[in-house]
C-alpha cells in the first residue's frame, strides 16, 4: 500500500532534478548583491571622505575671516564707537594668513587656495575653494575633464 501521491515521468523543470536547476542562479544572484553592497561602501566612504575635507576647508576659512576682522580701523572705532575693516589691509591679511595656516589648519584635500576676500562695513567675508583627495574614487575622477571643486565661505562681523 502506498501513501501519497507519487509522480512518473519527467521531473518538473526548476528542480534540482531538471535540466534548469538553480544553483547557478544563486551564486549569481549572491555575486551580483555582494557588488552593489561593495559599491555602496565606497561611495559612502568617498561622501564621507569629501564630507570631512569640507569641514576642515571651513575651520580654515573661520580662521581667515576672523584673522582679517582684527584688522580694524582704530580711529572710527574709538571716535564712532563703529569698528569698521579697512578695505586696503583686506587682501594682504588674508593672503598672509592662508599662507601661514597652509601647512597646518589649511592643509585640506589635494590643493587649497584663496578665491575671494571682501570687506564691508563691519563684516568681512571669505572665500576659499579646493580639490578633494578621494581615496577610492580619486583616480577615476581624473579621468574626467573637470576635477571636483568644494566653495566654502565664512564671514566674521566686529561688534
Amino acid at each position: 500500500m502506498t501513501q501519497g501521491r507519487v509522480r512518473l515521468g519527467k521531473p518538473a523543470p526548476g528542480t534540482a532534478e531538471g535540466a534548469g536547476g538553480e544553483d547557478g542562479r544563486i551564486t549569481l544572484l549572491v555575486l551580483g548583491l555582494s557588488l552593489l553592497v561593495v559599491a555602496l561602501v565606497l561611495a559612502s566612504i568617498a561622501a564621507t571622505t569629501v564630507h570631512v575635507q569640507r569641514r576642515q576647508l571651513l575651520s580654515c576659512a573661520d580662521w581667515v575671516a576672523l584673522s582679517v576682522a582684527g584688522v580694524a580701523s582704530a580711529s572710527s572705532y574709538y571716535e564712532d564707537g563703529f569698528a569698521e575693516v579697512t578695505q586696503s589691509s583686506v587682501p594682504d591679511r588674508a593672503t598672509a594668513t592662508f599662507n601661514q595656516l597652509r601647512t597646518t589648519s589649511c592643509d585640506v584635500g589635494r590643493a587649497a587656495w584663496l578665491e575671494s576676500v571682501t570687506a564691508s562695513g563691519g563684516e568681512v567675508r571669505v572665500e576659499l575653494a579646493m580639490n578633494p583627495a578621494m581615496p577610492v574614487f580619486g583616480s577615476v575622477l581624473d579621468f574626467i575633464n573637470q576635477p571636483l571643486t568644494v566653495r566654502v565661505v565664512a564671514s566674521a562681523k566686529l561688534y
